[in-house]
């Protein structure tokens, strides 16, 4: 291995053909170079006396160097056709048809090719239906919760409507207020059942691969700035204070539309985490290894255990326990049911999503996106530091 790895830094010769026949070449001419100094040194001949038999000896020596060559060229068929196999499946997945009885190293080696070829053929064909099936299955239920969704969205909108309709009084006094207290009780929680039958959808939805990605050029300040704007009657309504800080324009390599979806989602559920009377910090950091952090930080309650993901959990925070008997598993918050759709739209966008902790309590989630250059432009490219006050 020492004299092939010592050849292999060489420039040349590159091929590993070229190495055998280079060595071959070497051993046959050093003997026949030292056989003709030797001749020339201690000869008492003159020069051209021994003219004849350098020749013959020369002649000989290339003849028999032709034939060693041509012989290692062809023994090492076998090498060619293994290396060869093993590029032609990389680049077509077309499978060989080696030799496969011989008990030499060669023949082993062709043999071990061709085995190990076949295995990762069928792997790959297992693994393929495999992903097909469960693509297939995922669109199926997909279809399924959907039309579920339209029918359980008429009934919850029916009670909403009567709800409010009996809590604003239109058709006349209900004769008791804590009535009228029941009836708005019953609106909010029909309106927090629906959102979540929303999310429930969104995030089978992009469980199931049918949110499509187009990446761009994207200007995250203007895309920022629009979802700040949507989002301005939640936060006024939650008298939550957004306060979004740019540091430059950034650019960042993601489907717009995508992006958006991430932005308001990502903005709904701070805003309502975040408690009545706080402040919501927006905040996107410089480019740091290719990657645009967007971080939204509040000082409301502490991330609980039932508020996060599975798949968000880690030993870098501290989740509170959560409020009932039963286990981590099996308990999920609304919270953690919007984060694992979060987490599915950062995923289909290309970046990573991810929460923690700011020094002074609260909760924070930080999204990573690619960062793209900033040639050329698209969207306005510089944004003015944005406040919402209710």
């Amino acid at each position: 291995m020492r004299l092939y790895l010592f050849l292999s830094r060489s420039p040349w010769p590159a091929s590993y053909v070229g190495k055998f026949l280079l060595c071959s070449f070497l051993g046959v001419h050093v003997p026949m170079i030292g056989a003709v100094l030797y001749v020339l040194a201690a000869g008492n001949h003159a020069l051209y006396e021994s003219l004849g038999i350098l020749v013959a000896l020369l002649v000989s020596t290339v003849v028999g160097t032709a034939a060693t060559m041509g012989v290692i060229y062809s023994l090492l068929a076998p090498v060619r056709a293994a290396a060869g196999a093993m590029d032609h499946y990389l680049v077509d997945r077309a499978l060989p048809q080696l030799p496969v009885r011989l008990t030499d190293e060669a023949g082993v080696l062709m043999a071990n090719v061709q085995e190990g070829l076949t295995r990762l053929d069928a792997a790959l064909d297992v693994a393929r239906d495999q992903v097909e099936t469960t693509t297939r299955h995922a669109r199926d239920k997909f279809q399924l919760l959907s039309s579920l969704s339209h029918e359980l969205r008429t009934p919850l909108n029916h009670i909403i409507g009567f709800a409010e309709m009996l809590s604003s009084e239109a058709l006349g006094p209900l004769g008791q207020a804590r009535y009228k207290d029941y009836a708005g009780d019953i609106g909010t929680s029909g309106g927090s059942l629906l959102e979540l039958l929303q999310a429930v959808l969104d995030l089978t939805q992009t469980e199931a691969g049918t949110v499509e990605s187009a990446p761009d050029r994207v200007s995250l300040n203007y895309v920022l700035h629009e979802a700040v704007a949507r989002a301005h009657l939640a936060a006024e309504e939650r008298e939550v204070r957004v306060v979004v800080r740019c540091s430059g324009a950034q650019w960042v390599n993601a489907d717009p539309r995508l992006l958006k979806q991430i932005l308001l989602h990502g903005l709904s559920l701070a805003i309502d985490n975040a408690g009545t009377g706080r402040q919501l910090e927006v905040t996107v950091a410089p480019p740091q290894m290719g990657q645009v952090r967007l971080e939204l930080a509040h000082g409301g309650p502490d991330w609980r255990l039932d508020d996060v993901p599975p798949e968000l959990r880690d030993g870098r925070i501290g989740l509170a326990p959560v409020t009932t008997g039963l286990s981590a598993i099996a308990v999920a918050s609304p919270t953690a049911l919007r984060l694992s759709l979060l987490r599915s739209l950062v995923l289909a966008a290309g970046g990573q999503l991810g929460i923690g902790t700011p020094s002074a309590g609260g909760r924070s989630v930080y999204v990573d996106l690619p960062n793209f250059a900033t040639s050329g432009q698209r969207h306005p490219e510089t944004v003015d530091p944005v406040e919402l006050v209710a």
